[in-house]
């Protein structure tokens, strides 16, 4: 969501002007121009670095390169304010387990300084507006891309005033920018002649292991495809046929790597091969279909108009 905002503000076309109305509305006091116009610092780790750098972004923060965290102090985070002196800060709204944002969300509110985030998905929304200490914390604007996001949050107790519903920007520059991509087929080994299958992996697991409530397991998830992708299928008795498949499971980020070992043990009827190569974007359109419960990865695919079949259940029940 930051990428494509920071994407949007850099064009000058009708129709993002208009997709950004409610994001400026968030910002009292100031102008799309003057937003436009305005010195951006981006500060990223984690995955975020890499999502960046294919941005084509030139001079932005990196703490801790390659790390899911920044592990940065109190105090390195005071002397990121220290630098600028209007400001406004906006950011994701990251895991529950993500410290890092959360003292930036913290710093801000002692000095002021307005605080707008970003939600790029309807799920566990009130369980994330958390600070550091795991208190409840509401900044200026949340602006959300679905009624979802504020329904999360009324069921919860929580009044809904700082919440507002927002064009998913990720989604609408999507829509409107060519897909670009690297071809992936190579470096998964596949052939002109088989079908690519892209399961798209998630964190469930790693999140039970926190504490948190989750309503899949993609670990079975995964299990259930490769069970009927030996009979020809997607899924059992539903979704399109697949003739020679290769499997390729992408990670999430944030995975733990090791609950994939049982693959390598695998012996089927066909290749299976666990991949994070290439952009989100390269593997979708390198892929003939698409996998998976509903995530990012999935609504991306749908809007460029990829093959997605979404799987009808959960793992768990």
């Amino acid at each position: 969501m930051l990428a494509a905002l920071f994407w949007m503000l850099g064009q000058n076309e009708d129709m993002v002007d208009i997709a950004l109305e409610r994001f400026v509305r968030a910002i009292d006091g100031y102008s799309l121009e003057e937003l436009r116009q305005s010195n951006k610092r981006v500060i990223a780790w984690g995955a975020a670095e890499q999502v960046w750098r294919r941005e084509g972004v030139e001079g932005f923060d990196i703490f801790s390169a390659g790390a899911l965290e920044a592990h940065i102090t109190r105090e390195q985070v005071s002397k990121i304010f220290d630098q600028h002196r209007k400001q406004i800060l906006i950011t994701g709204l990251d895991d529950v387990d993500a410290i890092t944002v959360r003292l930036m969300w913290e710093e801000a509110r002692a000095r002021g300084i307005p605080i707008i985030i970003l939600a790029d998905n309807d799920k566990n929304i009130a369980a994330r507006l958390r600070d550091s200490k795991t208190n409840i914390f509401l900044p200026d604007k949340l602006l959300a891309p679905s009624p979802a996001c504020i329904e999360d949050i009324q069921r919860s107790g929580l009044d809904i005033g700082f919440a507002e519903l927002c064009t998913n920007l990720h989604l609408f520059r999507m829509k409107l920018s060519p897909a670009s991509f690297v071809d992936c087929r190579n470096n998964w080994g596949a052939a002109s002649d088989e079908t690519v299958v892209l399961f798209v992996s998630l964190v469930g697991r790693e999140m039970v292991g926190l504490g948190r409530p989750v309503l899949f397991d993609e670990v079975v998830l995964l299990e259930n495809v490769i069970a009927s992708l030996e009979h020809g299928r997607l899924e059992e008795d539903l979704g399109p046929k697949v003739s020679k498949p290769r499997l390729i499971v992408r990670p999430h980020p944030r995975e733990d790597l090791a609950k994939f070992d049982w693959l390598n043990q695998y012996q089927g009827s066909f290749p299976i091969v666990l991949s994070g190569a290439g952009s989100p974007t390269d593997a979708i359109m390198s892929a003939d279909i698409i996998v998976g419960i509903q995530c990012a990865m999935l609504e991306e695919a749908q809007v460029r108009g990829q093959s997605v079949h979404f799987l009808s259940t959960n793992g768990i029940t």
